[in-house]
């Protein structure tokens, strides 16, 4: 049994020793009435959900630190970041076939994205890698265009967020429709790959991107929370999985806005 199993068993027999919930109050007896088994056990799973929803966002934000660490210089200094990329080819490669590897590897072997420390290792090379290539896509557009949508993704990803956590809606069942609008967004980037269009079709493209990776980041949300988003959600121990999950929504839906919004140079 690996370290983060065992570590998310010691979590949850912490949480169910305490049992700090307390026996309900009977007005109309003026008593109060005994808790059942079954709600201890409803109280150690949410505290669970609820530190596996804390784990979670701590590292995404650690995520996000390195991303804007590792893009900044190509952010501030362009010129520099032109050269190097036209003399380190290599590095744009690696950089674009890396990601693609730890996925191939964690769904290939979806028990190595528990597996400590393989997993942060593996987390780690994804997010440098990550945020070399946004370095790269910021070449093109003005260090203020980049920074103001960068603030635009903050404010935009927090409100969805916040929308997610509050909203009685229960989105974990639109899987199948945004899977297909994202085959949908595959492939028309290859068709405007193939066969170039005008600028308005790129705008329309961006603001479509935008739409499907807002509805991503609720959908992939309520995933990770749970509770009573249950139709589905990921289990406690793919705490990486979802880091990354919830870390691609918020990095494509910057480049989408990016190209709607950026000034190019």
């Amino acid at each position: 049994m690996s370290s983060v199993t065992h570590t998310t068993l010691n979590e949850a027999m912490s949480v169910q020793q305490p049992l700090r919930k307390s026996p309900v109050f009977d007005p109309e007896r003026g008593e109060r009435t005994p808790l059942t088994g079954a709600d201890y056990l409803e109280q150690a799973d949410v505290e669970v959900r609820h530190g596996f929803v804390r784990k979670v966002f701590g590292i995404l934000c650690v995520q996000l630190v390195i991303t804007c660490a590792v893009a900044w210089p190509f952010v501030a200094h362009p010129v520099w970041g032109q050269k190097f990329v036209q003399h380190n080819g290599w590095a744009f490669g690696v950089a674009m076939m890396s990601p693609l590897a730890v996925m191939c590897a964690f769904m290939c072997n979806p028990g190595l994205s528990r597996q400590f420390p393989q997993n942060y290792l593996l987390l780690l090379l994804f997010t440098v890698c990550e945020g070399f290539m946004v370095g790269v896509c910021t070449l093109k557009y003005t260090t203020g265009s980049v920074l103001m949508v960068a603030a635009i993704t903050g404010v935009v990803v927090f409100a969805l967020m916040l929308y997610a956590f509050q909203t009685k809606h229960d989105f974990t069942g639109m899987g199948s429709y945004l899977f297909a609008a994202m085959m949908v967004l595959i492939c028309c980037s290859f068709l405007f790959y193939l066969f170039p269009v005008g600028d308005t079709m790129h705008k329309a493209f961006a603001v479509f991107g935008s739409l499907i990776f807002s509805m991503f980041i609720v959908y992939d949300t309520q995933l990770i929370i749970g509770g009573k988003h249950a139709k589905r959600q990921f289990s406690v121990d793919d705490y990486v999985l979802a880091a990354i999950t919830i870390y691609l929504d918020i990095i494509n839906l910057f480049l989408q806005l990016l190209a709607l919004f950026g000034d190019r140079r």
